[in-house]
């Protein structure tokens, strides 16, 4: 067996790419492609019969470069980003976000097996879930219909194709013969045979009807009733009607009659007044269980039981239908908080900005995220789009500029916030930033400038006074640091809790720098 090995790099991703020709059962040539260690897609290519050595080595050789071709293009990491939040949407019960990543997959490779498989999944997960479905068809029904209106015909067409695979169409009513003795060989079995009985009763009497009845209506009925009186109705029984029975109709029988209408029509008005309240507690019910404020404050319950997972899919729920929820994304935020996962984060906001790119919070709390998860480059971009969107410019800026210092570049990080107080910025943490960046470049002067600043802003956090007292340390000015450091611990012991990044504290110069990219100490909203 003989093959091709190749690797690629891609970003921050490393593909491996193998392909090889197999003869069991039959002859093909197989490439599969690995994303750092993991198979992401698996190209295969059946040879004929009469195919030789040389033609099939020249094959390989083709196929193994148009793979490895795609992978340089980034065509594979598109299908591994695609995959990636198709399964998050997946597991978040968003089917009809899922069905597209997942089609967006089976654009680029149609025999995609893990595509194929979720597919397979949102089919069975929606045969329990009619809403889900609905809401499936009329999304697929929507957009094909768009996309054959401006003559994407072959988008269309693949969507029609997704949509019959998942939501299988009700059968037209003109239907075929096959399928009408199909559904008559799925009638019950009692409903067959009082069919055949009311036939045989049709056939039989049908013709004494002809034979007898319609004779005699004719000859005998018809004449006697055209004289006025038909035959066996004398004068005599027509006196005891009106003598005898008219009077029991009227005076008996009637009045029952009336009271047990009554008595009907009042229970039924009971009746319906009684569902139609029952109808409106039940609607007004489901109307507070889909209301966006009732999802918000039941995930803030779970978040307050540590329930984690189920109020990070209450708050999602709650932003797709309103991004602008900003009770639903800080508890979204929280419960990454609380775990620490910003890598997962960044990837669930960036499946809400494809719903809606016009919102400046989203794009600002996936900037944190990309930062808090080390992806400094690609946090910066999403800033400045924030700023860009109309959010506030300081929590950017100070994000920015905490990038900066982990990229090392804190000059830069120095000239951006100085820019912010020269043009009338009084945010304390702009001036603690300053203090932590010139006392991590050594001006230990300018840095307590700034410290003493931030600390008459906000004179009750422990933080600044002993990032004071470090720089006079430093400054040789040990009994006013001593004193910083006895107040900063008088407010901890105040506050129950220290106003410090978690872990071991090194020394000052150790610790100035990493406190301030890694664990900023103050919100930035």
């Amino acid at each position: 067996m003989i093959g091709y090995n190749s690797r690629e790099t891609v970003q921050d991703a490393t593909y491996d790419v193998q392909t090889q020709e197999l003869n069991n059962p039959e002859r093909s040539i197989e490439t599969h492609v690995y994303r750092n260690g993991k198979i992401v897609a698996t190209v295969r290519f059946d040879a004929p019969e009469d195919a030789g050595p040389d033609s099939l080595e020249e094959k390989m050789s083709q196929q193994h470069e148009e793979v490895c071709g795609k992978v340089r293009e980034g065509t594979y990491e598109l299908v591994f980003l695609w995959i990636s939040r198709g399964i998050i949407a997946f597991e978040s019960q968003d089917h009809f976000q899922a069905l597209e990543c997942f089609e967006s997959v089976l654009a680029m490779e149609e025999t995609h097996a893990e595509a194929n498989a979720y597919l397979d999944k949102i089919q069975a997960s929606l045969k329990q879930d009619a809403h889900g479905r609905r809401r499936v068809l009329e999304g697929y029904e929507k957009q094909i219909e768009a996309l054959e209106s401006s003559g994407r015909i072959m988008e269309a067409s693949r969507k029609r194709a997704i949509l019959n695979r998942i939501c299988k169409a009700p059968q037209s009513s003109d239907q075929g013969p096959a399928v009408k003795k199909r559904a008559a060989e799925d009638r019950p079995a009692h409903v067959v045979r009082l069919k055949n009985s009311l036939s045989g009763l049709w056939v039989d009497l049908l013709p004494r009807l002809k034979q007898g009845m319609l004779p005699y209506i004719r000859e005998e009925l018809f004449p006697k009733i055209k004289q006025g009186i038909p035959s066996g109705i004398s004068a005599e029984w027509l006196g005891r009607f009106k003598e005898s029975l008219l009077p029991k109709i009227r005076d008996t029988l009637l009045p029952k009659i009336r009271e047990n209408l009554f008595s009907k029509y009042v229970l039924v008005t009971f009746s319906t007044l009684l569902l139609t309240v029952l109808s409106g507690l039940i609607a007004a019910d489901f109307q507070v269980k889909l209301d966006p404020a009732y999802h918000a404050s039941l995930g803030k319950e779970y978040l307050e039981g540590n329930r984690i997972s189920q109020a990070r899919n209450l708050f999602y729920g709650v932003l797709r239908q309103n991004p602008e929820s900003g009770e639903a994304l800080d508890g979204f935020w929280q419960t990454f908080r609380k775990e620490g996962d910003f890598q997962k984060a960044g990837e669930m906001l960036e499946a809400l900005l494809e719903a809606d790119d016009s919102h400046p919070q989203l794009r600002f709390r996936l900037a944190e995220a990309r930062r808090l998860s080390s992806r400094y480059a690609e946090a910066i971009p999403h800033y400045e789009e924030a700023v860009r969107r109309g959010f506030a410019e300081v929590p950017c800026k100070i994000g920015i500029g905490l990038c900066l210092v982990e990229q090392q570049n804190v000059a830069g990080a120095i000239d951006l916030w100085e820019d912010l107080i020269q043009r009338g910025s009084d945010d304390y943490r702009v001036d603690y930033c300053l203090g932590t960046a010139y006392q991590a470049s050594g001006r230990l002067g300018r840095a307590s400038v700034h410290y003493s600043r931030a600390l008459q802003k906000r004179p009750e956090s422990s933080r600044i006074y002993r990032a004071l007292g470090d720089c006079l340390y430093g400054l040789h000015q040990q009994e006013k640091a001593e004193g910083l450091w006895k107040k900063a611990a008088s407010l901890e012991a105040a506050a129950g809790a220290a106003e410090r990044c978690p872990g071991p504290q090194g020394s000052a110069e150790d610790s100035t720098q990493g406190s301030l990219g890694r664990c900023f100490p103050f919100p930035l909203i």
